[in-house]
């Protein structure tokens, strides 16, 4: 287990074979995808953690008991807590509002077979 008094952050890695009912979910606009081909292997994150104190909470809700145990970091999407992380933004502000959405985007990437590593960040 990692110890210390650094903060730790962190964000989820999504990747997968694009198709145009993805593109809204992306890094970028949609128009951005127009002429990317079906089936291209694309990239976005998700769920930036930016505080320490949300980190354990939403680590938890993807299926990580230990952040810093990179053999968890590998997200089973079938696994992920939806409904407990649905319910950490009615506990708490996470982001101004927005988690919601991200794990709107998370589960619609899921939905279309995606991939999810957890990247723990810290800064010392």
């Amino acid at each position: 287990m990692h110890s210390g008094s650094s903060m730790l952050f962190g964000s989820v890695l999504a990747w997968g074979a694009y198709a145009p009912e993805v593109a809204h979910c992306l890094d970028y606009p949609a128009n951005y995808y127009e002429s990317t081909k079906p089936g291209a292997l694309v990239a976005t994150e998700l769920l930036i953690i930016h505080q320490e104190s949300d980190r354990g909470p939403i680590a938890r809700g993807l299926g990580i008991s230990d952040p810093w145990d990179f053999n968890q970091h590998h997200i089973d999407g079938h696994k992920i807590d939806f409904a407990g992380l649905r319910a950490l933004s009615d506990t708490f502000d996470v982001w101004g509002g927005h988690f919601k959405e991200e794990l709107e985007r998370l589960d619609h990437l899921r939905r279309f077979g995606f991939q999810f590593l957890f990247v723990p960040t810290c800064a010392l």
